[in-house]
């Protein structure tokens, strides 16, 4: 069941169980959109590996400037993204879509307190890693090991961008608008096969990389349920994603980003009661 901030269940959702029936066409819109990210990353794929065999010009350029390709699909991937969910959203505009995803919310206590478990996680992984028991991501050597600039951007990409537009488009839009027609459950099995066809590469390495972003997303829809701000989404997969790559200041300072926006909330709700209480 859905919570509000404060942990009410919606009416739409109290009705619906109520009634004893699902209401299918929000899992539609879900499953749709899913479907639609996956086809186009299959023909991104497809069309990279056309042109390279058809224009061995192109080939060679994509061989010796390979941290601009891959800069270039990362910057694509997030318009791309938020594009294809807003399509499949049926909101009439940016604005509605921000408010259905989560985004017009701030982050909230529970968010903030559910952060360093992501954290948590990510300390199991590296831990793991130092044991050989999992190998190491192939992109973050290569952007590491090509200096300062490309590590910057990469590591950019990672704690900024990357948790913003999976989180909205992912927990956000999708998990929010099955969570309308399927239980709790069922909604996180979708979710995790999901994002498992688009982390292929990370998740089949080893069962420790599968087992911690397993725990990770489940630890995400966790907290997009019980919350109504995708911002706490945003916020444990950030510290998570800089965790993971060692950048614990990057960590320190996200968390203390959510303490200051919670504090923030909290200031202006006061001053808003205090107003009508003059009143």
């Amino acid at each position: 069941m859905v919570y509000l901030q404060n942990h009410q269940p919606a009416t739409n959702l109290v009705q619906m169980c109520d009634s004893g029936k699902h209401d299918e066409a929000p899992a539609i819109k879900a499953i749709a959109c899913v479907i639609g990210l996956m086809v186009l990353s299959l023909l991104l794929n497809e069309a990279l590996r056309l042109g390279s065999n058809r224009s061995p010009s192109l080939e060679n350029w994509m061989r010796y400037h390979s941290i601009l390709a891959q800069g270039f699909l990362m910057l694509l991937r997030p318009g791309l993204w938020l594009l294809v969910a807003f399509a499949f959203s049926g909101c009439q505009s940016f604005r509605s879509f921000a408010h259905a995803s989560g985004l017009d919310s701030r982050i909230s206590q529970v968010g903030l307190l559910l952060t360093p478990i992501a954290i948590g996680i990510a300390i199991f992984d590296l831990s793991a890693g130092k044991h050989e028991w999992t190998s190491s991501n192939r992109e973050t050597l290569t952007f590491y090991s090509r200096g300062a600039l490309p590590w910057s951007f990469f590591l950019a990409n990672s704690v900024a961008i990357v948790p913003f537009y999976e989180e909205v488009v992912i927990r956000g839009f999708a998990y929010h608008t099955l969570r309308r027609s399927y239980g709790m459950l069922l909604s996180i099995t979708v979710v995790l096969c999901v994002q498992t066809f688009f982390h292929w590469g990370t998740v089949s390495r080893s069962v420790i990389a599968l087992i911690s972003l397993f725990l990770l997303w489940i630890l995400l829809c966790c907290i997009r349920e019980r919350t109504d701000s995708v911002w706490n989404c945003v916020l444990a997969h950030s510290c998570y994603n800089a965790a993971v790559m060692r950048e614990w200041l990057i960590c320190f300072a996200a968390l203390v980003l959510g303490l200051l926006a919670l504090r923030s909330r909290r200031t202006s709700k006061s001053e808003h009661f205090t107003k009508d209480a003059g009143c």
